[in-house]
């Protein structure tokens, strides 16, 4: 996929369980996918029913080739929040993707629309190297921009789930907008170079009571 590109996958149904992640990935048993049918193109064309699921599909960037500081540089920074953006804006009801504008006054975490969430967790922080707090505050700031609620995955992480609801409810709290949250993430780079032991939550945290 090029820098503006999603890919967006409908009824996909699960055949097995399985074990591992990446290297250790192995099939484990059989399964029955119960997911309920939906049609999901009952008010636009007459394609039939489909499970009712919805994959996104974006590509993160390869930080062991990248380099792992660059992803907390601006050219790495905007191409993550508009993939994210791209990505979590797909099926609504208008179909014209809106141009991403981080200036808006939109408050992050903040969305009441009535659609189903987007279940995500930690993109491109595997294998790819990605920081788990900078691409989780990207991610927030991607769906408050595509009016998406987001319900995030942490894996078992008790002390990231921890600090990650803290922050969002500090920012909610202080009302921040997404262009001042955006800005805080820049600023980041050049003051974790002087405190390489404090992560983006406290960094963020820190700001917010100043």
């Amino acid at each position: 996929m090029n820098s503006y590109e999603a890919i967006y996958i409908v009824g996909a149904e699960r055949f097995s369980d399985y074990l591992g992640y990446g290297s250790t990935l192995q099939f484990d048993k059989s399964c029955v996918d119960k997911t309920d049918y939906f049609d999901f193109y009952h008010d636009r064309k007459n394609l039939g029913s489909h499970l009712n699921t919805q994959i996104i599909a974006i590509d993160a960037i390869d930080y062991r080739t990248a380099g792992i500081e660059s992803q907390y540089s601006l050219e790495y920074l905007r191409r993550d929040i508009r993939k994210a953006y791209i990505g979590f804006q797909f099926f609504t009801k208008d179909d014209t993707p809106d141009a991403l504008d981080i200036t808006e006054v939109h408050m992050p975490y903040m969305c009441t629309v009535d659609e189903k969430p987007i279940a995500t967790g930690h993109w491109g922080c595997g294998a790819f190297g990605g920081n788990k707090a900078v691409k989780a505050m990207i991610q927030i700031i991607a769906a408050s921009e595509a009016r998406k609620n987001l319900v995030f995955y942490s894996f078992g992480d008790k002390v990231f789930t921890e600090k990650l609801r803290k922050c969002v409810r500090i920012l909610k709290e202080r009302k921040l907008k997404v262009s001042e949250l955006y800005q805080m993430i820049i600023e980041f780079k050049d003051w974790k170079k002087n405190s390489k032991n404090v992560d983006l939550f406290d960094y963020l945290l820190s700001r917010s009571q100043t």
